[in-house]
């Protein structure tokens, strides 16, 4: 079997889909990051939007956003992220 990464970002690039595969796969990396302490909500441009429970939950976040954007970018393998946006509501 053949290398599916190669003809696989071929149609992604013929669709023009190349950023919104790459912005899924940074979500999808975050979330796998977070523990379940926040939930994602999107990414693009660098901007990393994520959900918390409440207030409180999104202050400790804020408050070690620099571990946590540290924490995003190791998993994605490189610095993606430079910035955090809150919401606060569900995270299903």
């Amino acid at each position: 079997m053949g290398n599916i990464s190669g003809p696989l970002q071929k149609r992604l690039a013929q669709y023009g889909l190349t950023e919104q595969a790459e912005a899924a796969r940074i979500c999808a990396l975050a979330e796998s990051t977070s523990n379940g302490e926040w939930g994602v909500v999107s990414y693009k441009n660098g901007i990393l939007k994520i959900r918390a429970i409440s207030n409180d939950q999104a202050y400790l976040i804020k408050i070690n956003r620099e571990k946590v954007i540290a924490k995003i970018n190791k998993a994605i393998g490189t610095p993606k992220i430079k910035k955090l946006v809150f919401k606060v509501g569900s995270i299903s």
